[in-house]
């Protein structure tokens, strides 16, 4: 998508231009330019709580399927709407009038959730293969959110008694996600740090490689990762990188360990007082 963005953060204001002109939308800024992250933070990635490996998959999702964005629309508002009828003691009837529009929509979310990982654990396959190591065996196991034995509108209209105890609406995608197992069994209790640090990366290098197989510009922001993984992975990681010919902004206080990413068009900046400046390479 071509065209120009750019955004200057103010101490109590943030301006966002895009092709020039004016723009209060952010999310029209991250639908032109995916940036995609990995810092210390993202390896709490498979052993934090599920609401993170399901914002995972909606950043894929988001990008890689773009005709599903109206069903999120509807579903976040069927959901609201049923979650007020619910709280404000509305009849069942009421309550239950938006159980078709959630259904649907909820369905498709979940559909399309399912294909992304299942070309997201393909690309984690091809990449652990090039892994030079012991790469670890991860398998990954998709929760719709509700049970597989129902349709979704069953499953909201079984639920609605306890939905009413519970003051919201329990089944749904909002509480979908997927679950990461290692070697058999779940990786955030079975596997060492490192090897929880190798998945995340294996997960988002082919959640990356996704992205620019669709044909999609991406920035990737790589923060203190050397500090975070060993030499052998690092260099891996930047091979992989290097093949996809992506914009990579890299923070380190060790900069001769990214020579790999080095070219014609390698920029240095340094950091300090709050000040930046360019430097020689």
């Amino acid at each position: 998508m071509a065209g120009s963005l750019a955004l200057r953060r103010h101490r109590d204001a943030t301006e966002l231009k895009i092709n020039g002109k004016a723009s209060t939308r952010p999310s029209e800024a991250a639908d032109r330019l995916p940036v995609l992250a990995i810092h210390p933070g993202s390896f709490s990635l498979l052993v934090g709580p599920c609401s993170e490996r399901r914002s995972f998959l909606d950043w894929g999702v988001f990008y890689q399927l773009a005709s599903i964005r109206p069903h999120w629309r509807r579903y976040r508002q069927a959901l609201r709407q049923r979650n007020s009828a619910i709280r404000g003691g509305m009849t069942r009837q009421v309550i239950g009038s938006w159980d078709s529009l959630l259904a649907t929509a909820g369905e498709a979310i979940a559909a399309a959730r399912a294909d992304y990982l299942d070309a997201l654990m393909s690309g984690v396959n091809e990449l652990a293969g090039r892994y030079p190591g012991s790469p670890p065996l991860l398998e990954m196991r998709f929760n719709r959110g509700w049970s597989r034995d129902l349709r979704l509108v069953d499953a909201l209209r079984q639920s609605l008694d306890s939905d009413r105890a519970r003051g919201f609406t329990y089944p749904g995608p909002h509480r979908g996600g997927f679950s990461v197992m290692f070697n058999g069994y779940p990786i955030a209790s079975s596997a060492s740090r490192g090897q929880l640090k190798l998945a995340t990366i294996l997960l988002k290098l082919a959640q990356l490689q996704l992205l620019r197989d669709a044909g999609r510009e991406c920035v990737l922001l790589l923060d203190d990762i050397d500090a975070e993984i060993d030499a052998s992975t690092l260099d891996f990681v930047l091979d992989v990188i290097g093949g996809l010919s992506v914009q990579t902004l890299v923070t380190t206080l060790h900069p001769d360990r990214f020579g790999r990413l080095a070219g014609d068009d390698l920029r240095m900046f340094h950091v300090e007082q709050g000040k930046i400046a360019e430097v020689d390479k």
